[in-house]
């Protein structure tokens, strides 16, 4: 007797688990890199202080992008919405 397979009942490894690689270091080298500033409309943490900088994946890590600084860039958080936005759209 073979034994039954129970692989399609696995669930696929979510993106947020691939995430955790991201260190504050890194964090902190990637924004040094670009200047406090959102890498799509130039906004800086001194031109306004309201404003919140995230890390943005270039390639998403879904469509296998990786947390190699390279692949990793300085976004506000309007831009990264509107990026979501403009990305499901496409």
């Amino acid at each position: 007797r073979g034994r039954k397979s129970y692989e399609h009942l696995r669930k696929p490894i979510k993106a947020v688990e691939y995430r955790k690689g991201i260190s504050l270091k890194l964090r902190y080298e990637i924004f040094k890199r670009d200047n406090f500033r959102c890498a799509l409309c130039g906004t800086s943490v001194t031109n306004n202080q309201n404003i919140r900088l995230v890390i943005d994946h270039v390639i998403p890590i879904v469509h296998n992008g990786t947390n190699n600084p390279t692949n990793l860039r300085t976004l506000c958080t309007a831009c990264n919405h509107g990026k979501m936005i403009s990305e499901h759209e496409k």
